[in-house]
């Protein structure tokens, strides 16, 4: 995909970041450390952090990950989150103008940016299936002679660019997303049959 680095960001939990850091065989693909969290707002990404974060209060949330150094991104911003969000942008860092696997939103969110010149427009594949991954991304424009730059230090100093990369037309993105909440009905069940058993 030509990427060089990925978020995990699996909603709830931190664990799949563990297994895709252990079992990473890409020497030159930065796993960005991530998680969705479902807050009283809605969905919110957590990226840079170092644990999973506890906080479902969106505001003790953004004091948990700011202390963890990390960041926190609105993703899908015009689905499926409380109006009252947007009265809290100055507290998000950025925001998804492209997300894999909703309708394309650019123009809509590009206004309310406008607004909030601090946030910073990313790029989201929002994957769920393998192939879905880099339908949208985030390109940082650094400066030439910078090395070893980490993502969450360029996207906090350089200029981000989100980009729509959708490869997948009407039918395969709505199969994609039949098959994605089939997954997480199947996954939902094995996981409560797991903690039953404990």
């Amino acid at each position: 995909m030509n990427l060089k680095g990925i978020a995990i960001t699996d909603h709830e939990t931190f664990q799949g970041v563990k297994l895709v850091i252990d079992n990473n065989p890409y020497e030159n693909i930065e796993i960005i450390r991530g998680e969705e969290v479902n807050t009283n707002l809605g969905d919110i990404l957590c990226l840079c952090i170092q644990e999973e974060v506890k906080s479902r209060n969106f505001f003790d949330l953004y004091k948990e990950v700011s202390e963890q150094g990390g960041i926190i991104i609105l993703p899908h911003p015009l689905k499926d989150h409380n109006p009252k969000i947007f009265s809290n942008l100055n507290n998000i860092y950025g925001i998804e103008v492209y997300n894999g696997r909703t309708k394309n939103y650019c123009k809509e969110v590009m206004k309310i940016i406008k607004n909030y010149p601090h946030l910073v427009p990313v790029g989201g594949s929002d994957a769920h299936l393998p192939w879905e991954i880099g339908n949208s991304a985030t390109m940082i424009e650094i400066p030439d002679k910078t090395e070893n730059v980490i993502f969450c230090d360029a996207i906090k100093k350089h200029k981000t660019i989100a980009l729509n990369l959708r490869k997948q037309n009407m039918v395969t993105r709505e199969t994609s997303i039949a098959l994605s909440k089939s997954k997480k009905i199947l996954w939902g069940k094995r996981i409560a049959a797991n903690r039953s058993k404990k």
